[in-house]
């Protein structure tokens, strides 16, 4: 069920990775005016995100505003995918803190073990204790 899980997420997160890119890569495009041709020849490269090729048959300039832009929308859309997963991941731990049962159990101190709020100071107890029991025990 796991693995199912895992593959629906990564198809959803494919998903919005991509549409969030194209909508990015639309927006640079509109608002640097490119022209059609340019457009229509970036197309065909979409589907490849960040390693888009711009055709060598657009100039420089338009070149070189195709590639800033390619680069802008992939950053976009890897930000809010790590974003998303972050959004998860917090979702996930505030799930576990507030379903998960604790497995903290009271434990009644012994009489001869002294509370003092470290294990160090316990131990030094229980071996200063032991130490009389075996001087008294050795006595009689």
């Amino acid at each position: 069920m796991a693995r199912i899980a895992n593959l629906f997420a990564i198809a959803i997160f494919s998903l919005i990775v991509i549409s969030i890119f194209n909508l990015a890569l639309d927006n640079q495009i509109a608002t640097q005016h490119v022209s059609a041709v340019a457009s229509h020849a970036l197309d065909a490269q979409r589907s490849k995100l960040a390693a888009a090729e711009v055709p060598a048959s657009i100039d420089a300039g338009t070149r070189k505003i195709l590639q800033q832009g390619i680069a802008e929308s992939f950053m976009l859309s890897f930000r809010v995918a790590m974003l998303m997963g972050a959004g998860l991941a917090f979702i996930s731990s505030l799930c576990a803190a507030l379903t998960v049962p604790s497995r903290r159990r009271k434990v009644k101190a012994k009489q001869e073990e002294r509370q003092c709020g470290d294990n160090a100071c316990t131990l030094m107890y229980a071996h200063r204790s032991v130490d009389t029991e075996s001087a008294t025990a050795a006595d009689n």
